[in-house]
């Protein structure tokens, strides 16, 4: 970062985060030379929770996202206007149930991105890497591929 900033100065430059499934980006956040290890903050209508790892799995009926406190790490879900109305994954049932559990209570939709988080001070999302069990997956030229 401090180096594109030194050759481009008055550029402002950008990290953003999201999945493939939410139209692939729900946070933007500017970055600046010593402020650069988050992905920013959700854009209007999106939002993002943390929760326990594995929370989210028990996405049956009558389930409720529990957010973890502020700084504490957990999985990183999406929820808001770009996965409203999504209908997951085409002919695969158990697939789609598994990635986009259902709030009881508020009939949200939240996509559970493999991803490991944490919300920092300012209220910007850090990604802190991917949870155990994610090795099916390999990341070419920045897309994500789940392996056969």
């Amino acid at each position: 970062v401090r180096r594109t900033a030194e050759a481009l100065p008055g550029v402002r430059m950008l990290a953003t985060y999201g999945v493939t499934e939410a139209c692939v980006y729900q946070t933007a956040g500017e970055i600046v030379p010593g402020d650069a290890g988050h992905v920013g903050a959700a854009m209007g209508g999106n939002g993002y929770a943390i929760v326990r790892e594995g929370d989210a799995a028990q996405g049956a009926a009558g389930w409720t996202p529990r957010p973890l406190p502020d700084g504490e790490t957990g999985e990183i879900l999406l929820h808001g206007d770009q996965l409203d109305g999504c209908s997951g994954y085409l002919g695969d049932a158990s697939a789609t149930a598994a990635a986009f559990p259902r709030c009881a209570a508020t009939g949200t939709t939240y996509y559970r991105t493999g991803d490991r988080g944490r919300v920092d001070p300012r209220g910007r999302l850090v990604v802190c890497g991917r949870i155990a069990g994610g090795a099916r997956q390999v990341k070419l030229h920045g897309i994500r591929l789940e392996l056969g």
